[in-house]
């Protein structure tokens, strides 16, 4: 059935560019594949999750197990990076964008291994919500060209029109907004309704591509602009 499945998904996609869908959000985890988690103290720790709280959307603590006896509480403030496991249905639902980018990877520092083999990569990323500025553990979307502009779900965002095959949704879809990282400054959201406002802020590090972009940016073009921004501006 999954084989079947994986078939139609491919087919619908042929002859497009993968290059312009962001990664779907993971929304459930495995709790039987192994996850790998770095701290922000340099510690790298492999185990399984017990148990994932989240609040308000975002991930709020993590209960790892690593050895037997060995459970380890982890808020998003100690974490700087994690490699979490999707669940088989998740995996199967973002199976178009594993295709796509496991033929990426040479060019990301991501490990490529892990995410072809169902894993969503999240990293430690300040944020502002209204007034307060919070340490949130966000999934990156645009794994495979992630240099010099990362994009980061936003729980919060609301989905655009997407595209289904046999009732699951597939890469296609973009979310109304997504949290947005540029060098080492703090995440800043990006929305629809404002997005040609924010272009000099995405793309200010080549000015020289901006004006490529033209007089209307369209934001179900972002991913696609910024895949190709990231092969030209780095």
């Amino acid at each position: 059935m999954k084989n079947h499945l994986l078939s139609a998904l491919i087919m619908l996609f042929a002859g497009t560019s993968f290059g312009q869908f962001f990664s779907k959000p993971v929304e459930g985890f495995s709790k039987k594949k192994p996850c790998y988690v770095t701290l922000k103290s340099g510690e790298e720790l492999v185990g399984t999750i017990k148990d994932l709280d989240r609040k308000k959307g975002l991930i709020d603590e993590i209960t790892l197990e690593v050895g037997k006896k060995d459970k380890r509480k982890l808020t998003p403030d100690m974490i700087a990076f994690a490699y979490l496991p999707e669940s088989g249905l998740n995996k199967v639902a973002s199976a178009v964008d594993v295709v796509y980018d496991a033929t990426q990877w040479e060019s990301s520092d991501i490990n490529g291994e892990y995410m072809t083999d169902g894993y969503a990569y999240f990293e430690q990323s300040t944020v502002q919500l209204k007034k307060k500025k919070i340490e949130a553990l966000l999934q990156l979307v645009n794994p495979a060209f992630n240099n010099p502009v990362k994009v980061f779900h936003d729980p919060w965002a609301k989905e655009s029109a997407s595209v289904g095959v046999a009732g699951i949704k597939v890469a296609g879809g973009l979310e109304k907004s997504y949290w947005v990282v540029t060098g080492s400054g703090p995440a800043f959201k990006v929305e629809k309704k404002d997005y040609d406002e924010q272009i000099s802020k995405i793309y200010g590090s080549c000015s020289g591509y901006i004006s490529k972009l033209g007089d209307d940016p369209k934001w179900a073009d972002f991913p696609e602009a910024l895949f190709n921004y990231s092969k030209e501006c780095k």
